[in-house]
C-alpha cells in the first residue's frame, strides 16, 4: 500500500481509469455533425497536400479560425487513409482519429492533477479532482466526437499554460515558466477560441493561492488578457458575417438566457443524466418555459452563497471554484447570441474547461484528506465512471447517437433531420421522408422541410415540394433562401407567375442572390435590383 503514496502510482490510476472508461471509443464512427465538413469534405484536404493544408493558417474556415485542430486532421488523413484495392476508394480509419481525442483528454487529466498537486499539496486530493475530470459525464461530448479535437486541444494547451503560469508564479520564480504559458495559451486559442476566458481563470487562481491584490493578479495575467481580446475580437468577425440560423432573442433577455444555462450546467453536475447531444435548449424554449424564473434565481443563490461563504470565512477556494466554474463557458453562456443557439444554447462540450472548477472544488474538499471525504469523493468517481462508460458505445455512428437522443427528447427536430439525411444518404427514401416531416413538425424548423421538399423534387414530385416548401415559409418568412428555394420549385413546375413573386421577395431581402436573379432573366423579367442601371 506505501507504493500508492507515491504520485506516479496516482498518475497510472488516472492513466488507466480515463482508458478503462473511454476506450470503446476506439470502435466509433465518424459522425455526420462537422466530421464530414471539416475532414472528409474539407477542401483544403481534397488533394491533400503540404500548400493546401498551409492554407488553414492563413484562411478561416467555416467562419472559424482553428488551424491546429486542421492541421492535426490534415496529418491524421494523412497517416490514416487505407486505399482498397479492388475499387480504388480510399477511407480514414476513424479509432485513430478517436485516439487523438483520448490522448488530449489523457493530457487534460495528468496536467489538472499537476495544477491540483501545486495548489494544495495533496496528492490524494489532486488525484480524485482529476479523477472527476476524467470521468465526469459531461466530458464524454468532446472524447468521442471527433470534432471535439478543438475542445480537448484548447483545453489541453490552455491547462498547460495553467500549469506554467502557477509555477512562473511560484516560490522560485522561473521567467521561462511565463513564457511557456503565453506560448501554451496562443496554442488553445488556435485551437479554440472559447477559451478567451482563461486569463480570467489565471488571475482567480493566482488571487486565490497566494493572497495577491486583484490588481497585482491583474497585470500579470495582462498580456493574455490582451492576446485573448485579440482572438475574441477575431473570432467575432469571422462570424459576424455568418446569418444566424435563429432569430436572437431580445437584448435584455440574455442575462436571463444566461442564467438559466448556468442552472443546466449546476444541475448536471450533481445530475449528469440524460447525456444526449441536443436537448433543444434553444433561446426561445428557455424563455418559454415557466420554470425559468426559478431557474434563474436558484443559480443567482449559488453564487449568492459562494460569495457569503467567502466573505464570512475569508477562505477564498469554494468562491474561486465557483468562478472557474463560470468563466470557463461565459462567452458561450448565451450572454451574447451565438450561429448554434438554433440547436440549443448548452451543449456538453461546452462545458470542458468548467469541469476544472468542478476538480478545482472538488480537491480543496479533499485537502486535509479526511478518510469519510476520501472514500465518498471516490464512490462519486465510480458512479461518474460507470455513467460514462455505459454511454460511450452510443457514439458508434451517426444513426445509434440520435435514435438515442429521441429517446430521451422526442421534439428533437434537429435528430430527425440528421436521420432523414442518412437514411436518403442510403437510399431508404420511406425513412428519410418519414423523419424530415417529423422534424418539421415537432422543431417548426424549415431544415428538415427544406431536405424534404429537396427530395421530393429530385422525383419530380411537384406539388408535394410545393407544400414543404410553403411550410418552410412560414416558420421563416424573412429567409431569402427560403423564398428563392419556393420559386424554383413553382418554376420546375411551371408555375412562373408564382415563381416571379418569390424570386422578387428573395431579391427583396437579399439584392445578391444569383439563382433569382438568373431565374428571372430567364422568365424575361429585369430583376429590381438592376432596373434603372
Amino acid at each position: 500500500m506505501a507504493f500508492l503514496r507515491l504520485p506516479a502510482a496516482k498518475i497510472a490510476i488516472l492513466c488507466f481509469l480515463t482508458l478503462a472508461v473511454f476506450w470503446r471509443v476506439f470502435q466509433a464512427d465518424f459522425i455526420f455533425v462537422d466530421d464530414v465538413r471539416y475532414i472528409h469534405g474539407n477542401p483544403y484536404f481534397n488533394p491533400l497536400s503540404v500548400e493546401n493544408v498551409s492554407k488553414v493558417w492563413t484562411e478561416p474556415y467555416l467562419n472559424l479560425y482553428v488551424p491546429i485542430p486542421l492541421t492535426i486532421w490534415a496529418i491524421e488523413s494523412a497517416l490514416f487513409r487505407t486505399t482498397d484495392p479492388a475499387s480504388g476508394k480510399a477511407t480514414l480509419n476513424a479509432g485513430l482519429f478517436h485516439a487523438t481525442n483520448l490522448l488530449f483528454h489523457l493530457g487534460s487529466v495528468l496536467l489538472i492533477f499537476l495544477i491540483l498537486q501545486l495548489l494544495f499539496e495533496s496528492s490524494w486530493a489532486a488525484m480524485l479532482g482529476a479523477a472527476i475530470f476524467a470521468v465526469q459525464p459531461m466530458a464524454l461530448e468532446s472524447v468521442a466526437w471527433i470534432s471535439g479535437l478543438r475542445d480537448v486541444a484548447a483545453g489541453f494547451f490552455g491547462f498547460a499554460s495553467l500549469y506554467f503560469l502557477l509555477r512562473s508564479e511560484g516560490k522560485k520564480r522561473d521567467r521561462r515558466f511565463y513564457w511557456l504559458a503565453l506560448f501554451s495559451f496562443l496554442a488553445a486559442l488556435l485551437s479554440k477560441a472559447t477559451v478567451v476566458s482563461l486569463p480570467l481563470i489565471a488571475g482567480v487562481l493566482l488571487w486565490a493561492r497566494s493572497g495577491r491584490p486583484w490588481k497585482k493578479a491583474f497585470f500579470t495575467v495582462l498580456p493574455f488578457l490582451l492576446m485573448g481580446a485579440f482572438f475574441g475580437w477575431l473570432a467575432a468577425s469571422l462570424q459576424s458575417g455568418e446569418r444566424l440560423s435563429h432569430d436572437p432573442p431580445p437584448f435584455w433577455t440574455q442575462p436571463i438566457i444566461a442564467l438559466d444555462s448556468y442552472f443546466h450546467y449546476l444541475a448536471r453536475i450533481v445530475f449528469p443524466w440524460p447525456v444526449i447531444f441536443d436537448n433543444g435548449h434553444t433561446p426561445a424554449a428557455a424563455l418559454a418555459s415557466r420554470w425559468i424564473p426559478l431557474r434563474a434565481g436558484l443559480t443567482l443563490l449559488a453564487a449568492s452563497l459562494a460569495f457569503a461563504h467567502f466573505r464570512r470565512t475569508r477562505e477564498k477556494w469554494i468562491l474561486a471554484a465557483f468562478l472557474v466554474v463560470v468563466l470557463g463557458v461565459l462567452p458561450v453562456s448565451g450572454i451574447k447570441p451565438f450561429i448554434f443557439q438554433f440547436i440549443s444554447t448548452v451543449g456538453d462540450r461546452y462545458f470542458y474547461l468548467s469541469l476544472f472548477g468542478v476538480a478545482l472544488g472538488m480537491a480543496y474538499w479533499l485537502a486535509d484528506e479526511q478518510r469519510n471525504r476520501l472514500v465518498a469523493a471516490g464512490v462519486l468517481v465510480l458512479v461518474y465512471a460507470g455513467i460514462t462508460s455505459s454511454q460511450v458505445p452510443h457514439w458508434k455512428n451517426t444513426v445509434t447517437l440520435f435514435n438515442h437522443n429521441l429517446v430521451y427528447f422526442p421534439e428533437s427536430w434537429f435528430s430527425h433531420n440528421l436521420l432523414g439525411q442518412r437514411a436518403r444518404d442510403r437510399g431508404d427514401l420511406q425513412s428519410a421522408i418519414y423523419h424530415f416531416e417529423k422534424g418539421g413538425i415537432v422543431g417548426r424548423n424549415p431544415e428538415p422541410l427544406t431536405n424534404l421538399a429537396v427530395l421530393y423534387l429530385q422525383a419530380k414530385q411537384y406539388d408535394a415540394a410545393i407544400r414543404a416548401f410553403e411550410r418552410a415559409v412560414e416558420y421563416k418568412p424573412l429567409d431569402p433562401g427560403a423564398q428563392q428555394n419556393l420559386g424554383v420549385a413553382y418554376m420546375q413546375a411551371g408555375k412562373n407567375a408564382l415563381a416571379v413573386e418569390r424570386f422578387e421577395r428573395a431579391l427583396a431581402l437579399d439584392p445578391t442572390l444569383q439563382t433569382s436573379q438568373e431565374a428571372l432573366r430567364k422568365m424575361g423579367r429585369t430583376p429590381a435590383s438592376h432596373k434603372g442601371n
